[in-house]
């Protein structure tokens, strides 16, 4: 429900970044990541109360010459947490955003678990009174327990040391990976194509070093591919870059070295968790197919907002 007589929240902006973080510790919410990165003339903050009580806010950032400001943080709490309500917060960004002139869209990124007509983030976007909202989906995410995994596919059991080993693989951690080796696997990148640039193993991201996978092979002592893990959380590890060479990919599929992996990684975590582009629909079919029950599946959207909202 809204507020009293069909109010909205009283809002107001704040301006210094300084202000914008006591906004987050007084509302007991976790900065952005990269907030530090952002100069403080491309924040647009409002808070939001009632009766001189702040209790919500909204927080969006413009990107250095960019044309849209993507939305950051929405905070309410339940009593207040409406349709009417958060879509109202929505276009207060968009209108301080469109009065520059330079800005011509808002945009919010999430993950939800929802269908488009059960989407409640399509719902709201959709209220925001003057504005057009379209959606785009950008990855399939599965998060899988890697305990009833390993108990429900019995394929993956028999990827085991010794099975590599008869293919004529050899796993090496990242840590062990020897200079030779390395310089291989960058030469690849360097002069590849697109997809292996996009799943490079040398993105300059933090990465488990030890849970994290380079495949060899045993006679020609080649790099075949990769896999690098990152934590995601405790107990959960991101499949971040998972690549095997196209012209070795009817020697080895993916089932071989992935499933080898995954019952490595399973001694170590409990939950893994992956990205796959919507374009991708063979890795699609194989995570949904082979894996079932022990995934869960969400998906990451991006709701483009054009028009210039007015107040309801």
């Amino acid at each position: 429900m809204s507020l009293q007589n069909g109010r909205y929240p009283e809002t107001a902006r704040v301006i210094s970044k300084s202000d914008i973080k006591d906004l987050y510790e007084h509302l007991g919410a976790e900065l952005p990541g990269d907030i530090d990165n952002i100069p403080e003339k491309n924040l647009i903050v409002f808070s939001a109360g009632a009766e001189g009580m702040i209790f919500g806010m909204i927080c969006a950032a413009v990107p250095e010459g960019a044309d849209f400001c993507r939305i950051m943080t929405i905070l309410l709490p339940a009593g207040y947490r409406t349709v009417d309500n958060i879509a109202f917060l929505i276009g207060c960004i968009c209108r301080a955003a469109g009065s520059t002139g330079k800005i011509k869209k808002t945009v919010w990124r999430y993950v939800t678990s929802k269908s488009d007509d059960l989407d409640p983030y399509l719902k709201v976007c959709s209220r925001v009174t003057g504005t057009k909202a379209e959606v785009e989906t950008i990855d399939r995410i599965f998060l899988m327990d890697l305990h009833t995994m390993i108990e429900v596919q019995p394929k993956i059991l028999r990827r085991n040391e010794s099975f590599m080993d008869s293919r004529g693989f050899r796993i090496v951690r990242c840590i062990d990976l020897s200079e030779k080796h390395k310089k291989e696997a960058e030469a690849l990148v360097k002069n590849g194509d697109d997809e292996i640039k996009l799943l490079s193993p040398f993105d300059g991201m933090e990465r488990d070093e030890e849970n994290s996978f380079f495949v060899l092979g045993k006679e020609d002592d080649n790099v075949y591919g990769w896999m690098i893990c990152r934590k995601k959380y405790e107990g959960c590890v991101e499949l971040a870059r998972f690549y095997v060479l196209s012209d070795r990919r009817k020697s080895m599929t993916g089932l071989d070295f992935g499933g080898y992996i995954l019952r490595r990684l399973e001694r170590v975590y409990d939950r893994a968790w992956l990205k796959v582009l919507p374009e991708n629909g063979q890795l699609l079919r194989f995570m949904r197919g082979f894996f079932g029950r022990c995934i869960t599946e969400s998906t990451e959207k991006l709701i483009t907002m054009t028009g210039q909202a007015f107040e309801p």
